[in-house]
């Protein structure tokens, strides 16, 4: 389906937007549905042991909102949704 293709391209492009940006800041409600969100995330792009402490981090921050790596939200997206990056430079 062309439509899949072009959205394929379409996260390729806003992946490398992102991780090339100044500012790599996601902001998300802090609810407990986005703080399990936030620890899948966390979890799905770096080890055990940093994610344990990047999470404890933000329990111990409190605030109205988390900031995570815009780009940690996109790849755990696109590989929950099956959207693999297949167009590399």
């Amino acid at each position: 389906m062309i439509e899949r293709e072009v959205f394929t391209r379409m996260l390729d492009d806003l992946s490398d937007r992102f991780g090339n940006a100044g500012c790599n800041d996601f902001e998300i409600p802090n609810t407990p549905e986005y703080q399990e969100f936030v620890e899948r995330v966390v979890r799905h792009n770096i080890d055990e042991e940093d994610a344990d402490e990047w999470l404890d981090e933000i329990k111990e921050t409190p605030s109205d909102t988390i900031t995570i790596f815009d780009i940690w939200v996109l790849e755990y997206l696109r590989d929950l949704f099956g959207f693999p990056t297949v167009f590399e430079d």
